[in-house]
């Protein structure tokens, strides 16, 4: 009975063995070329991903030796090309969000208004009447007066 168990033990270990070596080998066949990884969303990978997983295989290609030497040359230049193209729209993307969210603090903070009903930003008192002025304002909306008007001392 304990030599059964034994012998069962052993045949699971060795298929377990034989699944562990042949999974990389069937999962790279399946994959493909490097040329059948050009589409940028095939297999839910990016375009960068996938650029970069084609220069991976085609370095590994090259290394076992089935692409010469020329080619590999050829390729790994086109692949470089693409990365670099996908690096700066990439890029652009993120400067364009950043922009983007940078307006919209801005608009934020047009919009927040103090309890007296007078823009956060405001530039400081009125020094006739003590109102609020706003930093690009003429003149004060209470009183009118001219903001490098000093009026009546208050002490």
């Amino acid at each position: 009975m304990l030599d059964a168990i034994i012998v069962l033990i052993g045949a699971l270990l060795a298929i377990f063995s034989v699944a562990v070596l042949t999974y990389p080998l069937v999962r790279s066949r399946s994959r493909g070329q490097p040329e059948m990884l050009e589409a940028a969303g095939e297999e839910g990978l990016s375009e960068l991903d996938s650029i970069y997983e084609s220069i991976r295989t085609l370095q590994l290609e090259y290394g076992l030796g089935k692409v010469g030497e020329d080619m590999y040359r050829q390729h790994m230049n086109d692949y470089r090309l693409r990365a670099a193209t996908a690096l700066r729209r990439r890029d652009e993307k993120q400067t364009d969000a950043a922009l983007l969210l940078e307006q919209q603090v801005l608009l934020a903070r047009a919009a927040i208004v103090d309890a007296d009903g007078s823009p956060a930003d405001s530039s400081g008192p009125c020094p006739s009447c003590g109102g609020a002025l706003d930093q690009n304002a003429a003149e004060c909306p209470k009183c009118a007066a001219k903001p490098g008007f000093s009026g009546p001392d208050l002490q």
